[in-house]
């Protein structure tokens, strides 16, 4: 299982390998980022990557972009809060709460079409951006080293 609290946006081109990160789950590489690389949105419009989500099973989509995915793995249940973001009709970037599976996740990257476009990802609370190989590795450390049941 996976468990996060985080924000993709798309992977600029000229992002650099930044300092290691350091929480209670381990050690964890960054990648450094001016906030003026994180104003191009995904390619993919917004309408299509609702329209995408939609067809997941259990995922509930507004038309604002907010949406309530629930699942259920080996008999515990899960549940991912989402908001996409809109900027020029395309996906800004997009905030993600809660657990889910490595298959699960996966599905939601692939309605932002991955894995032909990358996304990087941003721990909220930290606010340190981490390459997608690396968040793997921070939520399932996250899911399994976490006691408290709250995000």
């Amino acid at each position: 299982m996976y468990r996060f609290h985080i924000s993709l946006h798309p992977m600029p081109i000229d992002s650099k390998e930044g300092e290691f990160f350091h929480d209670d789950y381990g050690q964890w590489s960054t990648v450094t980022l001016l906030s003026s690389m994180l104003t191009d949105p995904f390619k993919i419009f917004f309408d299509q990557y609702l329209e995408r989500l939609g067809m997941l099973d259990r995922l509930f989509v507004e038309p604002d972009g907010s949406f309530v995915w629930r699942g259920v793995h080996d008999s515990l249940e899960w549940q991912v809060d989402g908001n996409a973001v809109e900027r020029l009709q395309r996906v800004q970037m997009v905030e993600l709460k809660g657990t889910c599976t490595e298959a699960g996740f996966d599905q939601l990257l692939k309605a932002l079409e991955w894995p032909a476009t990358v996304p990087v990802v941003q721990l909220v609370r930290a606010g340190a951006f981490l390459q997608l190989s690396t968040f793997r590795l921070h939520a399932k450390a996250f899911a399994e080293g976490s006691t408290d049941k709250r995000l």
